[in-house]
């Protein structure tokens, strides 16, 4: 008793099943009739038209146009219910001529050979109008599928696309705004990033985008700077820019802009954890010092000289008030460079301050060679071109040596420093060393 329930309910559920299934099939057949009316009636009608003239075969190449016509309105797939209805009514016409229901001026059969070719011929013109534009279709929607595909990636991934002129005008930039800098990708359109990058950053902007415009660049440039994110907020972004107006299909700087704020936060972090200046990646005023005591008591157990380098540059306030804080932070990073070339892999070189350095020279020979030393510190920094312009900046270097057991970290540092003052008030890019009675050793 309690079976017959469920197999009414399984016997219910199946007609309700073939109900649709069937519904479904008798609306697709009603569509592809539809589709057979809406491409074959005009041919048919047309044909018509042409056989009650008493000239229907002579006429009948005017389907030609009309087939174009169909295909072109109803897609590459009418060719073949447009040429079914011309060949069709054709055939009846002709039946009709034959007959007499018709009216006939082509004489016979000549009338009815002429009908077959006209037949023939727009058989053949159907179906090469409807390969073509059955491929058309095919790549405008392959076209439409890759567009969509590139526009989901670039509205998804984690980078903003901007497109620019050499000027900077934006005329794209992809729907990932809203995400990357809280605002709407309209409101980017035409000024672009310009006016919301850092005042302090927009000459490193300036120097990207001069880079970028230059024939001979790389395939890739970037920069690091503040922009104004949609909250208000200042927040570094990481701007890699490729030239593509060489390209035709572009014709435009492309800009991936890619918020760098927490990675940034994070690399400082670690440097300074590590004792490393998160711009230069030099050692810290503290890991010099530190390494200083380190060599002076190596030094005293070994029996061998330390010496100590302090450098500062002459002219760097002066620099950064005239070129910007980007150029000054340039040059610093340049230095470092000089500074790491210049010294032995056993030495170690500090960022002080702002425009200090320090380098220690753990186990030198004596005062001449670490004289020596300095002079190719000296040649180095004044050789450097920022941003592709010499800039007027000197260096002046203080050297002091210390002798087994002589002197402690602190001092040394310190007198490297006085050093440096009486080198700068001596005249530019000099190096002056440190002599005081208590210091003097025989390798002096």
């Amino acid at each position: 008793m309690t079976a017959r329930p469920k197999e009414w309910g399984q016997e219910h559920g199946r007609m309700h099943r073939y109900g649709v299934n069937a519904l479904r099939h008798v609306r697709a057949c009603a569509g592809h009739i539809g589709f057979w009316a809406q491409a074959g009636v005009p041919v048919v009608a047309v044909t018509a038209a042409l056989y009650l003239t008493g000239w229907g075969a002579a006429l009948a190449v005017l389907q030609l146009p009309l087939l174009a016509l169909v295909v072109h309105r109803s897609g590459g797939r009418a060719w073949l219910p447009a040429a079914v209805a011309g060949a069709a009514s054709l055939a009846l016409g002709e039946a009709g001529v034959a007959t007499g229901v018709l009216p006939g001026e082509l004489p016979q059969p000549h009338g009815h050979v002429l009908a077959a070719l006209v037949g023939l011929a727009m058989l053949t013109t159907a179906w090469i109008l409807g390969a073509a534009a059955s491929g058309r279709e095919g790549a405008e929607q392959s076209l439409r599928l890759t567009g969509r595909r590139y526009e989901a990636l670039l509205r998804d991934g984690g980078d903003l696309v901007v497109l620019t002129d050499s000027r900077g005008e934006a005329g794209y930039v992809s729907l990932s705004a809203p995400r990357v800098l809280g605002l709407e990708s309209s409101r980017l359109l035409g000024t672009g990033l310009r006016e919301r990058i850092h005042p302090e950053d927009r000459t490193l902007a300036a120097q990207l985008r001069a880079r970028l415009r230059t024939d001979d660049a790389p395939g890739e440039q970037s920069a690091e700077l503040r922009i104004r994110h949609g909250d208000g907020e200042w927040r570094w972004y990481e701007l890699t820019g490729h030239n593509l107006l060489a390209d035709p299909a572009v014709a435009a700087l492309l800009i991936r802009v890619r918020d760098v704020t927490e990675q940034r936060a994070l690399r400082m972090q670690l440097m300074r954890a590590a004792g490393r200046d998160p711009l230069t990646g030099l050692a810290t005023a503290t890991t010099l010092e530190r390494d200083v005591d380190r060599a002076l008591r190596h030094g005293t157990r070994y029996q061998h000289p330390v010496g100590v380098l302090v450098v500062k540059l002459d002219g760097f306030d002066a620099l950064v008030d005239g070129y910007g804080k980007e150029v000054g932070d340039k040059l610093l990073t340049d230095v470092a460079e000089v500074l790491r070339r210049t010294v032995r892999d056993t030495d170690v070189a500090a960022r002080l301050d702002d425009d200090r350095f320090g380098v220690l020279l753990g186990r030198v020979a004596g005062a001449e060679k670490a004289r020596r030393v300095a002079a190719r510190i000296l040649r180095g920094i004044t050789a450097q071109a920022v941003a592709g312009a010499r800039l007027e900046v000197a260096c002046s270097v203080g050297l002091a040596m210390a002798h087994p057991g002589g002197s402690d970290a602190a001092t040394l540092l310190l007198h490297a420093d006085t050093a440096m003052h009486r080198a700068r008030r001596r005249g530019r890019n000099r190096c002056e060393v440190y002599i005081e009675q208590e210091t003097i050793a025989p390798w002096n």
